[in-house]
């Protein structure tokens, strides 16, 4: 099934591209959610005529990705308090949801889809390395310092 691309898909191809995809990823997950459209006579008309305003959206949530990830890098370190036994073993863990709540309570929003745990989830106390997809091709990384509540 031919589509033209709506927006900058991963692996996939960039905004306008003419791709060739299976069906039920067009038609479950592309079409959908209106990150692409049929390649008809019609749809590639109506496609060149908003291809300046389509760029210029893109372009705008690339910038603001962009800030975002420097300001969780200039944020250099987030600390969470958790309870954790006399070993330094959290009781539970810290997810991707409890590092995207504390960083949106420092004032920078971000949702828990965007946060990468490397090794799953953090069940220790110290230090620990959280990296951060914000957008295609912009990426951030935080350390996340985990302490003791008492």
């Amino acid at each position: 099934m031919e589509i033209i691309l709506l927006n900058e898909i991963e692996n996939f191809g960039q905004l306008g591209s003419k791709v060739r995809v299976k069906r039920g990823f067009a038609r479950n997950f592309l079409l959908p959610k209106r990150q692409a459209v049929l390649a008809t006579k019609k749809s590639m008309a109506y496609f060149d005529e908003r291809r300046s305003e389509l760029e210029s959206k893109a372009a705008k949530a690339i910038e603001e990705a962009k800030a975002r990830a420097r300001a969780i890098n200039e944020l250099a370190s987030l600390t969470i308090a958790s309870k954790a036994g006399s070993e330094g073993r959290l009781f539970g863990s810290i997810g991707t949801r409890d590092i995207a709540k504390s960083l949106s309570d420092a004032g920078i929003p971000v949702m828990k889809n965007e946060v990468r745990l490397l090794n799953g989830f953090l069940r220790t106390l110290g230090e620990h390395e959280v990296h951060f997809k914000i957008y295609n091709g912009v990426f951030a990384q935080l350390k996340v310092i985990i302490i003791s509540e008492d």
